[in-house]
């Protein structure tokens, strides 16, 4: 039986993904290998060095003396949540990152290169963000600097020489991501050659945005009248 992965919904499988400890998708997967129940890895260090509990949290089982030796990463699991929800692993590799600046630790290589893989991903239709639940004030939090925001990159009609469409206008990506980035991208997929960044403009409404503003910047200072707003580019006019 073939599967139609572009039908496919998490919620088929969405209860071997998300621990219950904090009811959020799997960050760094360990499993207990006695039971075999997982959990993310911070979570379960909790439980058993900050709550000084010696049992699984889902069954009960004793793991005494050292609980924290009868665990394992769980790599195969891991890779399924990241294969299903490539954001939310960009989103824990700038975690991680964040936790060893402020610590003034080097920040490992993988966690840096997962984080540059990251780019502006065009998608079919408009859809809200996916966002790592969790418990407490962190799940009720307002947007961050690297949240996953959803807009429209659209040709501005208005101007004389409008720029061609985009062929799928519908961007998903870091609020981290600047004008300038989001120029450069365009450029680079409407192959517009011999026309730089700083020939153009992108716009909401009557607003011209700077180049160097983030998307962040921009979702937090302009009052938008619509669910996902609508960026639009063209060329500078020649004087």
């Amino acid at each position: 039986m073939s599967i139609d992965f572009d039908k496919f919904s998490t919620k088929l499988i969405n209860h071997r993904l998300v621990c219950s400890l904090c009811n959020g998708y799997y960050c760094e997967a360990t499993t207990i290998g006695e039971c075999l129940h997982t959990f993310c890895k911070s979570c379960i260090t909790k439980h058993f060095l900050v709550e000084r509990c010696h049992t699984c949290p889902d069954c009960g089982i004793s793991l005494k003396p050292n609980p924290l030796s009868s665990t394992r990463y769980d790599s195969t699991l891991q890779d399924i949540v990241d294969a299903i929800l490539p954001e939310l692993a960009v989103e824990d590799a700038r975690a991680q990152r964040d936790f060893h600046l402020e610590r003034k630790e080097p920040v490992p290589a993988a966690v840096l290169e997962k984080i540059a893989s990251a780019a502006p991903q065009p998608v079919e239709e408009p859809q809200s963000p996916v966002k790592r639940q969790r418990t407490g004030d962190a799940a009720k939090s307002k947007m961050q600097y690297d949240d996953i925001v959803t807009f429209h990159l659209v040709p501005d009609e208005g101007c004389d020489d409008p720029l061609p469409a985009l062929d799928k206008c519908v961007l998903r990506t870091s609020a981290a991501i600047t004008v300038q980035a989001l120029k450069k991208f365009i450029i680079s997929k409407l192959r517009l050659k011999g026309i730089k960044p700083q020939q153009m403009t992108l716009k909401y409404g009557d607003s011209t945005l700077g180049s160097e503003h983030t998307v962040h910047y921009i979702f937090k200072t302009i009052a938008f009248d619509e669910a996902i707003p609508h960026f639009r580019y063209a060329k500078i006019a020649k004087k």
